[in-house]
This record gives structure tokens, C-alpha cells and sequence, in this order.
């Protein structure tokens, strides 16, 4: 059997000519197709997408061998699910009385597992995504990245080894931790924004901020971002190329920082003495909250009997 790196080597030479007469064509390298009966959306410059493209399926002979393993009403784990590559093929096994759960970690292939799911709505209920990384043990944390991406394109960040591409986990992490802590789903968990490295092009704080996002939605919990110092964004950027509806300032956030059109829903005011409680070694900050100009409010925890927001 081929190790993945030597499965990427043959890649390349085979996509060279392919990519050059789509390009003829007037054809890029994303593109919605079907094979084997299912549809999917792909992206030609990727390892896993341009084999499916190409052979019908992602490692044909493993596909073969568990469908016919598999019988209609079984239910299955699928771990490391990466772009659905297998998924699809799974659900279709277990037919409609069956069940399958599928594990990614990392955001942008959870993204395109469900972009490729949405295109087989006949698959689609008896599929459950989780954006989650599963271990052997408790209490590991999850990793701020790993590997799920081969490109099939040489570049200085892929792995020497196996020339994958690590791919960031954004949102998983602060959607686990709340559900560990028994956060109920419907609240509102924040990403916090701030310290950005003067100079980072914004489209990468965007990309970020939309990936993290898209796992806390993917979760059950209303995405919110804390904007601080040094966000990286103008407040056009954090209003309209970001997907949050719920946005959160820092004490020194001056008005015209605030994010365009919406504004806030919570403001931090600035420290006082008489937030500091005596001989309790936490600290904690008062925050005003009202609705934004959108009329938008944040989803709290709040005590049994305290006011609703105003």
C-alpha cells in the first residue's frame, strides 16, 4: 500500500494536466460534482478532493470493504471525518433507519463535511457532526491545530514527512470547555479579539474570526466577540465581514471603534475600588448591557429572580 506522501507525489503529476485543461476551459479549481451517486463540492487543489474527483472516491478499495460490512440500521462512528470522504459513503450504508456520528476537529474541514452534507439532503438526517477531538483518555485539551489539510501544491508549511497541512481547531475548544462546565446550549460564548500583531492582514483575523464562530454556532451556543485593544479590524471589517451579531467592548474601546450600523451590546466599564471585594482573591469587572442599535442582546446566565436584560 502507498504511504500518503507517496499518494500526493502521484497526485501532482496526474492534476498537472487536468488543472491545465480545465483552465482552457475557462474552469478554476473549485467545483460541484457527482460521483458514485453522491454530490460534492471540491476543491481541485487538495489531496482528498482531487482523488475523489478523479477515481470517484476517496481510497475506493477501503469504501468497497465496509459497505459490505455495513447493514442498513447500524450505527457508526466516523473519527477524523476530514471533509466527509467517507461520511457520505456511511450514511448511505446504514440507509435511513441508521445512525452515523461524525468526528472533525479542525474548522475548516468540519466546514466543508457540512457544505458536502447539505448537497445530499436524503443523508443529511441521519448524520451528526461534531466538531470534536477524541482521545484515549480525559482531560486532554484539545490541540490549537492539526493536520487535515494535503495540498497538492509545494509550499515551506507542509510537513516534511507526510506534506500535510496543519489546519487551526478555532472555536472547538471554548465550545467544549462551556459544555464541560455544563453551559446550557442558547448562551452566549465570546471570542475574545484583541492583541492582534500590528501588521496581520485583516483577512486573516476575519478568516479566524469566522471559523471560530462557525464551530461555537456548529455547537448550539450564540457566538459573541470581545472586541479590545488592538482588534485588528475597522469597525466596518468587525460589522460586515464578520458573521457575529453579538459584539462585546472593552473599557478603553472609544465610540468610533465600535463595530458600524449594530454597535454593542455590552460594555466593560473601567475598574473601580469598589469592585474589589476584601479578602476574595478573584478578580471580576462590571459590565453595562443594553440592547444595540439592531435591537440585538446577548444570551447570559443569570441567577433565579435577577431582572431581564434591559
Amino acid at each position: 500500500m502507498l504511504k500518503t506522501r507517496q499518494k500526493i507525489f502521484l497526485a501532482r503529476f496526474v492534476q498537472r494536466p487536468v488543472m491545465m485543461a480545465r483552465r482552457i476551459a475557462g474552469l478554476g479549481p473549485l467545483t460541484v460534482v457527482q460521483r458514485s451517486g453522491l454530490m460534492w463540492q471540491l476543491d481541485l487543489r487538495e489531496g482528498i478532493d482531487f482523488a475523489i474527483f478523479l477515481l470517484g472516491a476517496f481510497e475506493p478499495n477501503t469504501v468497497r470493504c465496509y459497505r459490505t460490512l455495513i447493514k442498513p440500521g447500524d450505527t457508526v462512528l466516523d473519527i477524523g471525518a476530514n471533509i466527509g470522504a467517507h461520511t457520505l459513503h456511511l450514511a448511505a450504508a446504514v440507509g435511513p433507519t441508521g445512525r452515523l456520528i461524525a468526528f472533525e476537529p479542525t474548522a475548516n474541514a468540519i466546514a466543508k463535511l457540512k457544505a458536502n452534507l447539505s448537497l445530499n439532503c436524503h443523508l443529511s438526517g441521519r448524520v451528526e457532526c461534531c466538531q470534536a477531538f477524541l482521545t484515549d483518555r480525559n482531560g486532554d485539551r484539545l490541540p490549537a491545530a492539526l493536520y487535515s489539510s494535503w495540498p497538492l501544491r509545494k509550499a515551506p508549511d507542509l510537513n516534511s514527512g507526510h506534506l500535510g497541512r496543519l489546519q487551526p481547531t478555532n472555536g472547538a475548544v471554548a465550545a467544549s470547555e462551556a459544555e464541560k462546565l455544563g453551559v446550557p446550549w442558547g448562551v452566549t460564548v465570546w471570542c475574545d479579539l484583541e492583541g492582534v500583531k500590528p501588521g496581520t492582514p485583516a483577512q486573516k483575523v476575519i478568516d479566524y474570526c469566522n471559523r471560530w464562530h462557525a464551530a461555537v454556532s456548529g455547537t448550539g451556543y450564540v457566538p459573541g466577540v470581545y472586541v479590545g485593544y488592538h482588534a485588528g479590524l475597522t469597525p466596518t471589517q468587525l460589522y460586515r465581514s464578520l458573521r457575529f451579531t453579538h459584539y462585546w467592548g472593552a473599557y478603553n474601546l472609544n465610540t468610533d471603534q465600535y463595530p458600524a450600523v449594530r454597535g454593542l451590546q455590552m460594555k466593560q466599564l473601567r475598574p473601580a475600588r469598589k469592585d474589589v471585594v476584601p479578602n476574595f482573591g478573584i478578580d471580576f469587572q462590571i459590565d453595562k448591557i443594553s440592547a444595540d442599535a439592531l435591537g440585538g442582546r446577548p444570551t447570559l446566565l443569570a441567577l433565579e429572580g435577577w431582572p431581564e436584560l434591559p
